[in-house]
């Protein structure tokens, strides 16, 4: 009975330290793979999620930002495939309570619409990096960059 009872506690330990394993950079590394995973999977709803939550306040709340979304990636959606390389998870830095990384990815765009291919050739690869941030300590991540900042403070502006 008392190595019954052992192994019970030995399984619970085991668990319960796993659980408490994930440090910001391992929940950094999984939020980046579940964006890509949205982000090559059209899926604007999950887009949605990891976008910078004053953008979203800023355009009517998630339900209305995620239908926006969907409306604006339809037509590239129907015009291309895309594919994304993340190179390098960037260093995690605090200030304050804020937690960022820089990310650097390369996006690789097949151009399927033929007159598309006409201007921008069967494919475009394309450097980018984004931002990834967390106000809660590495529990959730959401990804920025200089654009949606640049939205978010036109958007600020016309308020």
């Amino acid at each position: 009975m008392k190595r019954f009872i052992f192994s019970v506690l030995t399984i619970g330990l085991i668990l319960g330290l796993s659980g408490c394993s994930s440090s910001p950079k391992d929940s950094l590394q999984s939020s980046v793979d579940e964006y890509k995973e949205c982000t090559i999977n059209w899926d604007a709803e999950c887009i949605a999620k990891f976008s910078d939550p004053s953008l979203v306040k800023l355009s009517g709340g998630i339900n209305k930002f995620s239908k926006n979304l969907e409306k604006d990636m339809k037509k590239a959606k129907d015009s291309m495939n895309i594919s994304i390389k993340i190179n390098d998870i960037g260093k995690i830095s605090q200030n304050n309570n804020i937690l960022k990384s820089n990310i650097i990815m390369t996006q690789t765009m097949e151009i399927l619409d033929e007159k598309m291919q006409e201007v921008l050739g069967k494919k475009m690869e394309q450097k980018d990096s984004m931002i990834a941030i967390s106000t809660d300590d590495g529990k959730n991540w959401y990804f920025t960059n200089k654009a949606s900042q640049a939205l978010t403070k036109e958007l600020q502006g016309m308020q």
